[in-house]
């Protein structure tokens, strides 16, 4: 399995946090992650995030409704 690992906005190479996403009654088996923007990000056009991908560091097979 492979993961997101590392998100850098690419317009000043700031480094952006990535959250495991629980996403709720979704029965598959993937693994969903949100990108944290900065509360002062403002953006007047399109902008990038370079995503760097790799393996997990722990168990990160469990269901995504495991809240139920």
């Amino acid at each position: 399995m492979v993961i997101p690992v590392e998100a850098v906005l690419l317009q000043n190479g700031q480094s952006l946090a990535l959250k495991r996403s629980h996403i709720g009654l979704d029965l598959d088996k993937n693994t969903y992650y949100d990108i944290v923007l900065p509360a002062t990000f403002s953006a007047d056009k399109a902008f990038v995030v370079k995503m760097k991908l790799g393996k997990p560091n722990g168990q990160s097979d469990q269901l995504m409704d495991e809240k139920m």
